[in-house]
């Protein structure tokens, strides 16, 4: 189901904003190849979709895999493991032995060409996956 839709909304400033909204009941992953650290990817992520993968079932993440990700960031991050939303992460797919949280600074975490999960150090830089759905919203001048 869509919903499509406009709010108002004042700005910092004063002005009046546009908002379009829009849901879809499905999550699309999106692969950006350019390579950033873990926080400058869901920054991307977040100004150009809704943010970084949240791979929450194996559904999902046969559908990220399709997408042909190899290597790069996904949302989660710890500590505990939790969605770059804040949200706790109840499905696992790491890969054998990880995380290993190595030298006490992988605090990120990758898919890797398999589409096993890997963590890492979060100031690497990878290329990464974005998702769109469930809630995304533009913002034009009024």
């Amino acid at each position: 189901m869509k919903l499509r839709g406009r709010i108002r909304s004042m700005s910092g400033s004063g002005g009046l904003k546009r908002t379009r909204c829009r849901t879809s009941g499905q999550k699309q992953y999106h692969v950006i190849e350019q390579t950033m650290t873990w926080e400058q990817a869901k920054l991307y992520c977040r100004e150009h979709y809704k943010d970084l993968a949240m791979i929450e079932t194996e559904e999902e993440n046969s559908k990220a895999s399709s997408e042909g990700l190899f290597d790069g960031w996904i949302g989660l991050y710890r500590i505990p493991w939790r969605w770059s939303d804040g949200s706790s992460s109840s499905f696992k797919n790491w890969a054998s032995g990880k995380p290993d949280a190595h030298g006490y600074n992988q605090h990120c975490a990758g898919e890797y060409s398999n589409h096993q999960w890997n963590d890492d150090s979060c100031y690497r830089e990878h290329a990464f996956i974005c998702q769109e759905g469930e809630l995304k919203c533009t913002r034009r001048p009024w």
